[in-house]
């Protein structure tokens, strides 16, 4: 906080004010994840649907405004930037659209992709201007954000969680027929890559030693890490598992020099809160046995005859609906270990995504260069696959279905470029200072998970939580090895 004020004290009128309407803009951008677009149109009905209003009005207004400032400041575009191809993805999906006679070109089919270059505008504007080194403030907005679901999620579930322990699975805490503000709640894949991205923050804090001089902060700061990572495990969803792990693991390798300290770390950070997740749900399920299951003390000491006297008055003090859902929480319980780890479920290893694959390609006409425009998965998986699993599961086939031939090159071109300017930085000596930074390390870690993400969601392809992190990544990588920001934390 100290840090902060110092900051906020040091700067100029003109930059505390450039400094707040990038946050305002920010914030902005961030509140209008997950608002439908017919609440654009609704306003006046009751409190929740002027609250949607705004949140999505609001950022589809300053998108618009930034990019007719753009427009005039087309002469300041000078150098190339990585963030300008996505610009170009846009534009193929909205002639793939065009031509797609069979859906209508409509706001309610664009404002994702309105939103989606209202974000990259900001990122422009700081170019233009020679401020890119505000963008690690968006970075902290973005975890702040993140931080504040987090802590949302923990609060309100935090009932279901405790019971879900006993099936050694959270991941049913998100159902589809949960509303969040008269919207979809986010699924568990999307809860749980919240845990992620948080964590993942942490352990770049972690890594980077911040608080090696204070060994209570560095131990306690240790403690959470395995805590969110045994939620995570405890979520199992087995994309936000692996693409977590690999960042993990990737970026251990890579920045920790001693080999017995990579081996440390990846013990206590990956395998130790698996353990400690299934410990504690073994612990929990024979508390709800004992609790459900052998009610009294005195039962275990009871012959068969009065066990079942005991019994038959225990459930006579229940409800038929009572009953009901006793015996299926019993039996879940029970049963647990045949289900609840969703990485040895048989037949259920992709979830379906390889047929979601096949069917897409299959459906697809090849003729089509420019694509079926903005989340052409729906349209194509709309008649098989209903509302939880209309989507292509794969951010390059999202590309190459919504945005066409061009598009899946171009998203090549921008992973290839970022990736590049990656192993440059850390393998070049004259980047040796930037390579052990904490803003390229969690920048690299978040690259690393959505990269990951991307080849079993459609994560970035489309406006997103994922989409706006994999920006301001790729954003602070390339000036980072342009060298045109400092490496100060604040």
């Amino acid at each position: 906080m100290l840090h902060i004020i110092k900051f906020l004290k040091n700067r100029s009128k003109l930059d505390l004010s450039i400094f707040l309407l990038l946050i305002f803009y920010w914030t902005s951008i961030w509140s209008s994840i997950g608002v439908g677009y017919k609440s654009i149109l609704f306003f006046g009905n009751n409190l929740i649907e002027n609250i949607n209003f705004f949140r999505i009005n609001l950022p589809l207004l300053l998108s618009l405004i930034s990019s007719l400032f753009l427009i005039f400041k087309i002469n300041k575009l000078k150098s190339f930037n990585i963030l300008y191809l996505f610009y170009l993805y846009f534009l193929l999906q909205l002639i793939g659209l065009f031509f797609n006679s069979e859906v209508n070109f409509t706001l309610g089919n664009n404002f994702l992709i309105i939103l989606g270059i209202g974000s990259i505008n900001l990122f422009i504007i700081l170019k233009i201007f020679n401020k890119e080194n505000f963008s690690k403030y968006l970075l902290y907005t973005s975890i702040i954000f993140c931080m504040v679901f987090v802590l949302f999620i923990f609060i309100t579930n935090i009932d279901k969680m405790a019971e879900y322990l006993a099936y050694s699975t959270f991941y049913s805490l998100s159902l589809p027929s949960d509303r969040l503000l008269d919207n979809a709640y986010p699924r568990t894949t999307g809860l749980s890559r919240l845990f992620a991205v948080v964590n993942l923050f942490l352990i770049g804090l972690y890594i980077n030693n911040f608080f090696k001089h204070k060994k209570i902060i560095s131990i306690s700061l240790l403690a959470i890490i395995v805590i969110f990572g045994s939620i995570i495990w405890g979520f199992q969803s087995r994309g936000t598992i692996i693409s977590y792990s690999s960042s993990i693991i990737i970026i251990i390798l890579l920045f920790k020099k001693k080999f017995q300290s990579k081996i440390i770390d990846l013990f206590l950070i990956l395998l130790i809160p698996i353990l400690i997740f299934q410990g504690a749900s073994g612990i929990s399920k024979n508390i709800f046995l004992k609790k459900y299951d052998i009610p009294s003390e005195k039962f275990e000491n009871m012959n068969d005859q009065e066990k079942q006297e005991f019994q038959k008055k225990f459930f006579e003090q229940m409800s038929d609906q009572e009953k009901q859902e006793f015996q299926k929480k019993l039996k879940e319980v029970k049963q647990q270990s045949s289900y609840a780890n969703r990485f040895l479920r048989k037949q259920m290893i992709t979830s379906g995504r390889i047929e979601i694959w096949k069917y897409a390609l299959s459906n697809y006409d090849f003729k089509k260069i420019f694509g079926y425009g903005v989340q052409a998965d729906r349209f194509l998986l709309g008649k098989k696959y209903k509302s939880y699993g209309n989507n292509s599961s794969n951010v390059f086939l999202y590309f190459f279905i919504c945005g066409g031939y061009l598009s899946l090159i171009l998203l090549i071109i921008i992973l290839s470029k970022v990736y590049y300017y990656c192993l440059n930085i850390y393998f070049k000596k004259d980047y040796n200072f930037i390579k052990e930074s904490f803003l390229f390390k969690i920048s690299l870690m978040l690259l690393i998970f959505f990269s990951v993400r991307g080849l079993v969601e459609n994560s970035y392809g489309l406006f997103s939580i994922d989409f706006i992190l994999v920006i301001l990544s790729i954003f602070i990588i390339e000036n980072l090895y342009n060298k045109s920001m400092n490496l100060k934390i604040l």
